[in-house]
């Protein structure tokens, strides 16, 4: 049930970043600011995430809910000769205007809601320092198994 969310959802964002941003794939959470500079092949970059799942039920009919609060890590830097702060908002920008009410061509994914969308810039002076700029889009998501 939490794999096929992430694949959708990262399958989801690949096609519809592709025109701003080659390099989307999924990632196990949260990063370290050694990681960022490896893993930072392109000038840009989108990582989606499970962070939490803070809560689960499950129905009499044996249906399995879990509300996960999802991230799009957005990591740029400043190879293409584009600024890398400019470039990370225009993307949490298009992120954040494709997430309400998305269910990610799915059954099973609730639709967002809108009050659940934060950005958060990730900036620090060591990251900074390494020559890239990095925002945190979350959202909360509900999946379910529908019965299966």
């Amino acid at each position: 049930m939490l794999n096929d969310a992430l694949t959708a959802i990262t399958h989801w964002f690949a096609d519809q970043l592709s025109v701003l941003v080659s390099d989307v794939d999924s990632h196990p959470g949260r990063f370290t600011e050694a990681e960022l500079e490896r893993m930072l092949f392109s000038n840009k970059a989108v990582r989606i995430a499970i962070e939490t799942a803070p809560g689960l039920t499950i129905t009499g009919q044996g249906i399995h809910q879990a509300r996960l609060l999802m991230a799009a890590y957005v990591i740029c830097g400043d190879r293409s000769g584009e600024d890398r702060h400019k470039s990370s908002l225009e993307i949490v920008e298009h992120i954040i205007g494709l997430l309400p009410y998305n269910r990610f061509d799915t059954t099973y994914l609730r639709s967002i809601d809108p009050k659940t969308i934060t950005a958060e810039n990730l900036y620090s002076g060591e990251i900074d320092n390494r020559g890239i700029a990095m925002w945190g889009v979350s959202w909360e998501q509900t999946v379910t198994n529908q019965g299966n």
